[in-house]
Formats: C-alpha cells, structure tokens, sequence
C-alpha cells in the first residue's frame, strides 16, 4: 500500500513540474484515451464521446492550472 502511494505522490509531483502547457496536454491526452476506452467497451456511444471531449476541451481551455482542475468528467461505468 505504502509503495502505491509512493507512486501516485511521484506522479504529482512530476504533473506539477510539468508548464502549464504540458499540463492541459497530458491531461487532454489521458482523457481522450479514456474515451476511447469507453467508447471501445460500449459503456458509452462515439456521439456522448465526442460532447464529452469537446465539453472538457473547453473547460480545459479556461483552466489556469494553479488549482487541481475540477472538470474532470466522471465517465461512465455502465451503458445506460
């Protein structure tokens, strides 16, 4: 357990090291695989993706990158 948040304490660190350019690009790159993902395993339609993608891409446009971003979309973990 203690090795796992070890981790994920690197990775912030390593996210916050990033310029603010660098942020909005890794966490635009996450997102969409995440997407496709999803997309891939039918819990969501290309469509809902694509609102999705664009939703946060706008968000993310706006996001100063001093505070944790709070955009995130929670996908969805069932097909409705």
């Amino acid at each position: 357990m203690t090795k796992k948040i070890d981790r994920r304490i690197e990775r912030i660190k390593k996210f916050n090291s990033l310029s603010l350019p660098e942020k909005k690009e890794h966490l635009s790159k996450n997102f969409k695989l995440r997407l496709e993902q999803q997309i891939k395993d039918g819990r969501i339609t290309n469509e809902e993706g694509e609102k999705l993608l664009a939703d946060f891409n706008k968000q993310l446009e706006s996001w100063d990158g001093k505070q944790p971003p709070k955009f995130i979309h929670n996908l969805k973990k069932h097909k409705d």
